[in-house]
């Protein structure tokens, strides 16, 4: 499923579609925005992010990975946040 996916996405390419025919090959998932860091130079830390800190719910999680397993090659797990300071992921 991988490899018809990455074709599906080259042949989007190579048509230059404003629609793309299949999963995108990576995603990057944000667990949190919440930091317990102070960094002046991250939106987070410098308290410029300009959105609520939160965290996903891991039924949000779920849904998404389910979603694009089988298809999908590399899951990242970052942003302006700590991933593993979320309170779901410390069970």
């Amino acid at each position: 499923m991988k490899r018809l996916n990455s074709l599906l996405i080259r042949i989007s390419r190579s048509l230059k579609s404003e629609f793309v025919l299949g999963y995108p090959e990576k995603i990057l998932i944000e667990p949190t925005n919440a930091c317990n860091l102070a960094c002046p130079l991250c939106p987070t830390g410098a308290g410029t992010l300009g959105r609520p800190v939160g965290q996903m719910r891991e039924n949000d999680f779920m849904k998404i990975v389910d979603e694009v397993k089988g298809h999908t090659r590399y899951v990242e797990f970052a942003g302006y946040g700590e991933p593993i300071i979320s309170k779901e992921s410390s069970r």
